[in-house]
């Protein structure tokens, strides 16, 4: 069943790699709740991740897109 296109990763993953990655990615999440005292801090740092990408980095790459996309109407 390895290779299928239609088969899904976590099936073919082995059980001692799937449980390692849930244990650790449960221990990040405890961590942050202990550590992090308040959610406001949280969505203070989403905001201003959302922000930039929003004001900078989603205009630049748009217009990348767009200027390989249409480029050979400007070039003649």
């Amino acid at each position: 069943m390895q290779g299928d296109e239609n088969s899904l990763a976590y099936k073919d993953m082995k059980d001692s790699y799937y449980y390692v990655a849930t244990i650790i990615y449960f221990a990040i999440i405890v961590a942050g709740a202990i550590v992090i005292p308040s959610v406001d801090q949280i969505f203070e740092f989403i905001a201003t991740i959302s922000v930039n990408a929003l004001g900078f980095i989603f205009p630049a790459v748009f217009y990348f897109i767009g200027h390989k996309k249409f480029a050979y109407n400007i070039e003649g």
